[in-house]
């Protein structure tokens, strides 16, 4: 007995417990979908920073330069692979294939783009190394909650959608852990941020 299946729409060949057809986007089974995964949460959304009191201009330094050099790019890149997410989830909702689509071939590489721009900044400060440290770490997350993702679409398993969604929420702590973080070290080297 074959396991797999043509797709009545296209006749691509599919395996018989296909979902949906990667090839034309017809779907075989009610979406299950539909809302269920989490909106993600910006991290970096620092526009510039500035000094105000030069008290250790070197430390000071270092944190306008890690924001407005090394966040500001990162940022450009998280926005567009936010973007592209939230095209697909949510109210933007319109069917598992297209969302499958969007998230496999365009969130995922643009999150592992941002991932391995992550793993580029190597602060040599120590606290900015470990601020930083929290969104290596958030950025991994949310790579795996779009695998995870992906996977849940393609079989069809609520359970996978739930667990993306335990990844993506624990991603968004460590998004307001680096936030906050950030801002205390800011309060404390007198950097301030512009809009």
């Amino acid at each position: 007995m074959s396991n797999m299946k043509n797709c009545p729409n296209c006749g691509e060949a599919l395996a018989k417990s296909a979902k949906f057809c990667p090839k034309c986007g017809a779907q075989f089974k009610k979406p299950l979908f539909k809302r269920l995964l989490l909106p993600v949460v910006c991290i970096a959304a620092i526009v510039v920073a500035v000094g105000i009191f030069s008290g250790n201009s070197e430390k000071q330094d270092a944190l306008i330069s890690y924001i407005n050099e090394d966040i500001k790019e990162l940022a450009e890149l998280e926005e567009e692979m936010l973007d592209s997410y939230h095209s697909v989830v949510g109210s933007n909702y319109t069917d598992d294939y297209t969302m499958y689509n969007e998230i496999s071939n365009t969130t995922i590489p643009l999150c592992h783009e941002l991932n391995e721009k992550v793993l580029e900044v190597n602060p040599s400060d120590p606290e900015i190394a470990e601020i930083h440290n929290m969104y290596r770490k958030c950025v991994s997350k949310y790579l795996n909650a779009m695998g995870m993702a992906t996977a849940a679409l393609e079989n069809q398993d609520i359970d996978q959608v739930l667990k993306a969604n335990d990844l993506i929420d624990e991603a968004t702590d460590l998004a307001f852990d680096f936030q906050q973080a950030l801002q205390e070290l800011a309060d404390e080297r007198d950097v301030v941020f512009k809009n």
